[in-house]
């Protein structure tokens, strides 16, 4: 049987290339030129849960983590692994935000 190419599955981005991705985020300052670069990152790669816990630890507010985890949401290909974020955000509150965008 022919595997069908519209059900491929994406793979996640590189562990070279997502280390680049992090010392860009970590080399800025401002959260809205990180939520800039997030935004591009997941507009043409895909992401594990942990490789967007790790990205959401580059940000120092809540808000922006919730921000960034909608830019990402599409784009992660282990979603059952949703659970793992818990450990980015301090409010439960920001965590039920988080889990809805897995409902």
């Amino acid at each position: 049987m022919v595997p069908d190419p519209m059900k491929r599955t994406a793979s996640a981005m590189s562990s070279g290339n997502f280390s680049a991705l992090i010392g860009s985020l970590n080399s800025v300052s401002f959260s809205s030129d990180k939520l800039n670069l997030i935004q591009t990152a997941a507009a043409s790669n895909h992401f594990t849960v942990r490789q967007v816990a790790t990205i959401l630890e580059t940000l120092s507010f809540s808000s922006d983590q919730l921000k960034a985890l909608s830019a990402l949401r599409p784009m992660i290909v282990d979603p059952q692994n949703a659970a793992q974020l818990g450990a980015v955000f301090s409010f439960s509150s920001d965590l039920e935000e988080a889990m809805k965008l897995f409902q």
